[in-house]
């Protein structure tokens, strides 16, 4: 009897051992990747932008007087905030061959979000605006008349730039590849720390490039983490947007282009300083604190599976 019982424990602990072998191996399979992928992010990012930083090669001529970027420079700015997603597509065929290529474009066209997602990124951003432009009224300030509404080639230039830096030149990263092993891995809130800090610091170089529409705020160190406050609480937002999409790479897309253009466009109508900068990080606190309550996320890490 007693050696029965010995057989039946060892039985259970090697199933037990099984088990637990079992869960690690799919942990490391959801998360496979994950941090090649923020090396590569940050090792392309530090040889293009650190470069340009630590040697003040111009990046663009953000504000008037600002030195003009030369055609190496530009090479280098480009290469630099596309990092997110050369990582991300080139991890994507890595960890998933052809197959995980195909699922990657196929929620890059992944258009049917439903009424209510296409509000929220189209009309979130909107709100934003009119809530920061109300707020610099209400303090004296007045509305300058912006360039772009006189200008249809220059609107469609700057859309354009809306699109593509930034938009498309991210998202295969952070939300096509990052994400979904981050929320395999960790809890909602812990991924979206990781993911929102790691996209806040990425940013870094730009508020030391010459010309940039970051340097020309001055306090560098000071406006990156204004900035990082500002954006921890909108990766909140697009991951519950992201889950709420069934992942669809578009929405993320669409809503980074959207934020960027809204974000760009104030900078034509108000010349804002903190009060503007506090009123868009409370602005974004209150909207990732309702996507929480909206949301409900699981608390169990491994609820996102990736693939098909």
């Amino acid at each position: 009897m007693i050696f029965e019982k010995s057989i039946l424990r060892l039985r259970s602990k090697s199933a037990a051992l099984v088990l637990d072998r079992t869960h690690f191996m799919e942990k490391r399979s959801e998360s496979k990747g994950l941090w090649l992928f923020f090396a590569l992010t940050y090792g392309i990012m530090l040889l293009t932008w650190g470069l340009m930083a630590l040697y003040q090669i111009p990046g663009g001529s953000a504000t008037p007087g600002s030195p003009s970027p030369t055609c190496p420079g530009l090479l280098l700015f480009f290469l630099g905030g596309f990092s997110p997603s050369i990582a991300g597509v080139l991890l994507t065929w890595r960890t998933g061959g052809r197959t995980g290529l195909r699922e990657l474009w196929r929620r890059a066209l992944q258009f049917n979000l439903g009424w209510s997602s296409y509000g929220v990124i189209l009309l979130l951003p909107m709100m934003m605006l009119g809530l920061r432009l109300a707020v610099h009224m209400m303090r004296g300030g007045t509305i300058l008349a912006s360039p772009l509404l006189t200008q249809p080639l220059r609107l469609v230039a700057f859309t354009m730039a809306m699109i593509l830096g930034g938009a498309v030149s991210e998202e295969f990263g952070w939300r096509g590849f990052a994400l979904d092993r981050l929320l395999g891995k960790w809890r909602p809130g812990a991924a979206n720390m990781i993911l929102g800090l790691s996209w806040a610091f990425w940013h870094g170089p730009l508020f030391f490039i010459p010309g940039t529409a970051q340097a020309a705020r001055g306090k560098a160190i000071v406006e990156l983490a204004l900035f990082a406050a500002w954006i921890i609480p909108l990766t909140v937002v697009f991951t519950w947007l992201h889950i709420r999409t069934g992942r669809s790479l578009f929405a993320a897309v669409l809503f980074h282009a959207t934020i960027n253009w809204t974000n760009s466009f104030a900078g034509t109508l108000i010349r804002g300083g903190l009060i503007d900068q506090l009123t868009g990080m409370a602005a974004m606190a209150f909207f990732a604190a309702a996507a929480m309550i909206w949301w409900k996320p699981s608390r169990r890490p491994g609820a996102m599976k990736i693939g098909p």
